[in-house]
């Protein structure tokens, strides 16, 4: 944790160094002065074996240094016993939970303990007075435990009980804790993101009844004979079970259905489900089905091509490609090929007309889809040496790996990089072997690639900003990257040992898309921004986006051809 600072922060992370076994220092958030919020987590925490039981343990929340203190001497206590009662019980913790007040920092004071804050409907992760409150509700409940013990310092013992403790196999005697908007109540009747509740105790205590009191819930757990899964778990259980072609029927259902605007994230969506009815074999009905949305282009009643389009808009007819592919119908292909040639070079050097002149990193993935098909399509080797020149000469790509969002915007946004691995993967997907651009440009990609696993979060999602630990993790960015890598492993340019972190990718995805098609954490539309601290706080949908959906549409279709390649 390079921005953590403070003396509580560090004893959490000093557990790390001295339990090494037992967990990894990570983050679960972003605080109002932007410190990051310290966790511990095991590894391997979001596929707890059958048979142990997760407990998350959360403290600090008041901002009291001596309330997350007494959590870090739960933790320590619990590593203490790690021998015994790790073979049962796998502990997750956020012991200062709430840094800014821990450090002294934090002006106006805030309690985030119980103060109607949880759950958090929306404000994700920009609110003012508590973003704090968001990260953490997310984390935890995308742990889904067991059960979530919340430590609190105080000079009598007092145990309560959210309204889901009835989940439990044992009792502390805990009393019915009040409906006060703390995240321990919230979870108790949690709805949010449709997980379903999840039981959480709060214990009250001065420091000498600690350890007692800990350990009589730790012995209650490890004589529990049986202990269920909770609504969450099995809500995110029965997610990471679907195949392939279920995400993408649920997608299909929801995205691709009008092109109004015509832009990418609707362009990408009407691809995505004429690649999903070819896949069983009827792509030529789906287009039929489609007719209502695209005979108007087709026809040229509505032309989007008048003036200087950009390449959002561009991309926004990529599914004129895969009409083509379906029914031969040649007004497909002359759209399709006409929206190719508004990409025309400038100077040499300059990036290409209708992408940005600074080599922004969504003009990778707009200019491939569309120039790529294009030389697919007509054998022209104009379409490829365009596509090809702007990509090995961007100059946007860092000594890291890593994409800036620009030539002159130094941030490592991550859907950024997510354009940038898509647009890399469109383009070695059509560029022929032989193309005397194309051992650079898979250079530069498995260099990305390469990066970019090394920051992929447990949960197999990317951060929304790619060096800022604790930033959120971003569902588009994710779909992107995990397309590009089961196109790679299909195609055969990327090793097989690239599949855990395509499968990592491919479970985060699934989790954040419910039965709806609605989906979790997607950064709303992003232009250029000026500071770190503007890009972490773009907010986060939950529910309806239409460039997500149809990003992760592209993706369960790319798996499932991976799946049938064997």
């Amino acid at each position: 944790m390079s921005n953590s600072g403070p003396p509580m922060v560090s004893a959490v992370e000093s557990l790390v160094l001295e339990y090494p076994d037992l967990w990894r220092a990570a983050a679960c958030g972003v605080t109002r002065s932007f410190r990051s919020i310290p966790v511990l987590e095991e590894p391997g925490t979001y596929r707890i074996a059958p048979g142990r039981v997760k407990v998350v343990l959360v403290g600090g929340l008041s901002g009291d240094p001596r309330d997350a203190a007494l959590c870090v001497e739960a933790v320590r206590l619990f590593a203490q016993d790690r021998d015994r009662l790790g073979v049962k019980i796998a502990v997750n913790a956020a012991p200062a939970a709430n840094p800014d007040g821990i450090a002294g920092v934090d002006y106006p004071p805030r309690d985030l303990s119980g103060t109607g804050l949880y759950p958090p409907e929306d404000g994700y992760y920009f609110d003012a007075t508590a973003p704090e409150a968001r990260y953490l509700w997310r984390w935890v409940c995308y742990q889904a435990p067991h059960l979530v013990l919340e430590i609190r310092l105080g000079d009598t013992v007092r145990w309560e009980g959210n309204d889901a403790v009835g989940l439990l196999p044992f009792s502390v005697g805990a009393t019915p804790m009040q409906d006060d908007g703390s995240l321990a109540a919230g979870l108790g009747t949690n709805s949010s993101l449709g997980l379903g509740p999840i039981p959480a105790l709060r214990l009250t205590t001065n420091e000498a009844d600690l350890q007692a009191e800990v350990n009589r819930l730790w012995e209650s757990v490890m004589q529990a004979r049986r202990w269920e899964p909770g609504p969450a778990m099995n809500e995110l259980e029965g997610r990471r079970a679907r195949q392939p072609l279920q995400v993408a029927n649920v997608l299909a259902g929801r995205y691709g259905q009008q092109l109004d605007p015509v832009v990418y994230t609707q362009g990408v969506g009407i691809s995505g489900r004429i690649q999903l009815a070819a896949l069983a074999g009827n792509a030529r009905s789906a287009t039929r089905d489609l007719a209502s949305v695209t005979e108007p282009f087709l026809s040229r009643a509505v032309n989007p091509l008048d003036g200087e389009p950009g390449g959002s808009l561009l991309a926004g007819l990529v599914w004129a490609y895969d009409v083509f592919r379906a029914t031969g119908d040649q007004r497909s292909r002359d759209l399709f090929i006409a929206a190719a040639d508004k990409f025309q070079p400038r100077n040499e050097g300059q990036a290409p007309i209708s992408t940005d002149p600074d080599f922004r990193v969504e003009d990778m993935f707009m200019a491939a889809a569309v120039l790529g098909r294009a030389f697919r399509l007509t054998g022209e080797e104009r379409y490829a040496e365009l596509l090809a020149s702007f990509l090995a000469d961007s100059a946007v790509q860092q000594e890291n790996g890593l994409f800036w969002h620009a030539r002159s915007v130094p941030f490592f946004w991550s859907r950024g990089n997510g354009f940038a691995a898509l647009g890399f993967a469109e383009a070695l997907t059509y560029l022929p072997d032989g193309h005397p651009r194309r051992k650079e440009l898979l250079e530069t990609h498995l260099r990305h690639l390469e990066t970019l696993r090394g920051i992929q979060l447990e949960s197999g999602v990317f951060p929304q900003i790619l060096d800022f630990p604790g930033s959120y993790g971003e569902f588009t960015s994710t779909a992107m990257i995990g397309y590009a890598l089961a196109r790679g492993l299909r195609r055969g340019w990327l090793e097989s040992d690239y599949r855990t972190m395509l499968d990592l990718a491919w479970r985060g995805v699934k989790e954040r898309v419910d039965s709806n098609g609605d989906v979790v954490d997607a950064c709303i539309s992003t232009g250029v921004q000026e500071t770190v601290q503007e890009y972490l706080h773009r907010p986060a949908v939950n529910g309806f986006d239409d460039r997500s959906g149809s990003l992760a549409l592209w993706f369960a279709a790319e798996m499932e051809r991976l799946h049938r390649a064997g």
